[in-house]
């Protein structure tokens, strides 16, 4: 729990002193001063602050009990909280999920959505040698905006990792 609340602080520093988009001041010094010690509750439009991760763990959410070994994390986007999970392990996903073109990114990859009973979209993103599995509050065009710079950040992140213990998430994401 302490790593989550250093996390949160760090957005939160993070987001005072460069301020909260391109061209605006950062809020200062007296700003921090009177700031909440917890994450605020909304993400400013066009940015996603990582609040959770990388947590490791054994085990993904989408298949029967297993242990699969992955990294979760989760964004806020918004009012919405975006758990993902990252994993080297070669999947095999069900029927339930579909091909599904129009999350294809820069990076390329194979996309596969599937429908959940709470109207929320699972975009699972294979590539060679790793997967990425997102819980997408819906599928609107800042969703999408935000998968393409997830996964070239990430990209970037995986590239540069000297190994898996050295893996994180980008601690914000402009999109």
């Amino acid at each position: 729990m302490g790593f989550v609340r250093e996390r949160r602080l760090l957005a939160l520093l993070a987001l005072a002193l460069f301020g909260l988009g391109r061209g605006s001041q950062g809020l200062g010094a007296q700003a921090l001063a009177t700031a909440p010690t917890a994450l605020p509750v909304e993400a400013p439009a066009g940015l996603a602050i990582l609040i959770r991760g990388p947590d490791r763990l054994q085990g993904l959410p989408f298949f029967t009990p297993n242990a699969i070994p992955s990294l979760r994390g989760s964004y806020l986007l918004g009012k919405d909280e975006l758990p993902f999970w990252f994993t080297r392990e070669a999947l095999v996903f069900g029927g339930a999920w579909v091909d599904d073109a129009s999350w294809v990114t820069k990076a390329g990859g194979r996309p596969l959505t599937s429908r959940t009973a709470g109207g929320r979209i699972d975009l699972a993103l294979r590539y060679s040698g790793w997967s990425i599995i997102l819980e997408l509050p819906s599928v609107d065009p800042a969703i999408h905006r935000f998968v393409g710079a997830f996964i070239d950040r990430f990209t970037f992140f995986l590239d540069n990792a000297k190994s898996d213990a050295d893996l994180s998430f980008p601690a914000t994401l402009a999109y």
